[in-house]
């Protein structure tokens, strides 16, 4: 049985999952017209038992990310394929230990982690080993009619409906554009307020996974 289909069918174990889990997010600059891979990620964000981190990957945005700013927001720079791999690594330990699933939303953090290490990478089948995509939780359990349909499958509409009122962040579909201008402004301090933008967004996007999951599964044991 599929790890979703079990957790929508048992939501008391979908609750303590949704609660015990490390909640991880990329940014990036995605796949350019015409090519066939995109860049890796410029950032990644992790939530565990609610302290959100960022590993910023790209050296052109480590400017933004030292001093006050790195303090505020928990920042660790380092280069960009061995800052993934090592951030990657802590997140998977930790998980294995704890017991934990790692989150996140859609098959791209996958392909982004295989494109980076390589699919027959040792920490990359760690990985795939603790990895719950919450887009395939939501998916199977509104196709069930357990919880509304939405239009789109984005994480947006679903919380559109689970969390009534909810109002989507200020940079959302935004975030590449905000990347280019952390990259392309010299001057660290401003730099570092369109990072905060970028890392409030990214950090509000791991809470966000976590919240519909938690409310996926009121809204099933409230059916009986």
């Amino acid at each position: 049985m599929n790890i979703a289909t079990k957790l929508i069918s048992r939501p008391k174990q979908l609750t303590k999952a949704a609660n015990r889990a490390i909640y991880i997010d990329f940014e990036g600059l995605g796949k350019p017209e015409g090519a066939d891979e995109a860049p890796d990620p410029s950032l990644l964000g992790v939530v565990a038992s609610g302290r959100y981190t960022a590993f910023i990957h790209d050296e052109d945005m480590h400017h933004a990310a030292r001093g006050r700013a790195r303090n505020r927001f928990g920042l660790a720079c380092a280069a960009r394929r061995f800052g993934l791999e090592a951030a990657l690594l802590g997140t998977v330990v930790q998980a294995e230990v704890q017991d934990r699933y790692i989150v996140h939303y859609s098959c791209q953090e996958k392909e982004m982690i295989a494109q980076a290490l390589g699919d027959d990478h040792p920490l990359y089948e760690r990985f795939l080993q603790r990895q719950l995509d919450a887009k395939d939780v939501l998916k199977k359990a509104s196709g069930r009619g357990l919880i509304e349909r939405p239009e789109t499958h984005s994480l947006v509409d679903y919380a559109s409906i689970l969390e009534p009122g909810y109002v989507p962040h200020r940079l959302s579909e935004k975030a590449a554009s905000k990347i280019r201008t952390v990259k392309g402004q010299p001057r660290a301090d401003r730099a570092q307020k369109h990072l905060a933008e970028l890392l409030d967004y990214n950090r509000e996007d791991c809470l966000l996974m976590r919240r519909c999951l938690l409310e996926t599964a009121r809204v099933i044991r409230g059916r009986g």
